[in-house]
C-alpha cells in the first residue's frame, strides 16, 4: 500500500513485489519449520536427559554431537572414558581399537562389507580403580532431519555402571511384550548380569521351570 500522495506502483514495481512476496513468504514457511524443529529438539533432549542411561550421539566423522545428563555426570568422573579436543571419545589404549571398530560397524552398516558382521556390539571397560563401565554401540535408526544430528549416519552409544542396578517399565513391557510379572523379573535379573543358577535361586523356582519362562 501507498499513501495517497504518492503514484501507483509501475508494472515493473508491481513484478519486484510479486517475486519480493513470494521470498517473503518462502522466508516465513522456513522461520516456522526451524521454530518447530527447535522445539522438537528441546523435547528430544529432554526425554534423553531424564534416563537413567548414559547416551551419547556421535556424527559420522565420530565427533561428539549430543551427551545426556547422565552421561556428562559419568565422564566428569571417570577416568575410562573421555572427549579429546576434537570430540573424539576415548577410552583406555587396550580398549580403544575396539571402541572404534564398533562404532566403524555401525557407521558402515550399508556397506558390503558390513553384511556378513555385526553390526554395533557391547564393550565393558575396566581397570583396578574404578567400577566398570558397559558401552552398547548401536546405529540411530531415526532422528528428525535438522541440526541435531546427520539422520543417515547417526551413532548412538549408550553407557551405563555395571554397580548400578536396572530396573524395567513393567507397563510397557506388558503392554507391547505382553509379559506376566515374573517374566519382568526374569528380564529384569538378566539385565542387573545375573546368570540363570542366579536367577533361579532369587526367584526361588527350578532351573527347568526358568528354561519355560524363557521359552
Amino acid at each position: 500500500h501507498r499513501a495517497d500522495q504518492l503514484e501507483g506502483y509501475s508494472e515493473q514495481d508491481k513484478k519486484i513485489l510479486e517475486r519480493f512476496g513470494k521470498h517473503l513468504r518462502r522466508s516465513l514457511q522456513i522461520y516456522r519449520q526451524i521454530i518447530e524443529l527447535k522445539n522438537e529438539n528441546s523435547k528430544n533432549t529432554q526425554i534423553l536427559d531424564k534416563l537413567k542411561v548414559g547416551v551419547i550421539l556421535l556424527t559420522e566423522n565420530m565427533e561428539l554431537r549430543f551427551s545426556n545428563q547422565y552421561a556428562q555426570n559419568i565422564l566428569n568422573q571417570t577416568r575410562l572414558l573421555w572427549v579429546d579436543q576434537k570430540q573424539r571419545i576415548k577410552t583406555l589404549a587396550q580398549y580403544q581399537p575396539q571402541l572404534e571398530s564398533l562404532i566403524q560397524s555401525v557407521l558402515n552398516k550399508n556397506s558390503k562389507a558390513a553384511i556378513n558382521h555385526e553390526i554395533g556390539g557391547v564393550l565393558c571397560i575396566k581397570n583396578a580403580e574404578e567400577h566398570p563401565l558397559m558401552l552398547t554401540v548401536v546405529p540411530l535408526n531415526y532422528i528428525p532431519d535438522h541440526e541435531f544430528i546427520k539422520i543417515n549416519k547417526a551413532v548412538a552409544i549408550f553407557i551405563s555402571q555395571l554397580n548400578s542396578r536396572y530396573s524395567l517399565s513393567t507397563k510397557v513391557m506388558k503392554e507391547i511384550y505382553s509379559l506376566s510379572p515374573r517374566e519382568i523379573e526374569i528380564c529384569e535379573l538378566f539385565l542387573n548380569g545375573y546368570d540363570l543358577e542366579g536367577i533361579s535361586q532369587q526367584c526361588k523356582i527350578t532351573m527347568s521351570s526358568l528354561r519355560t519362562y524363557l521359552k
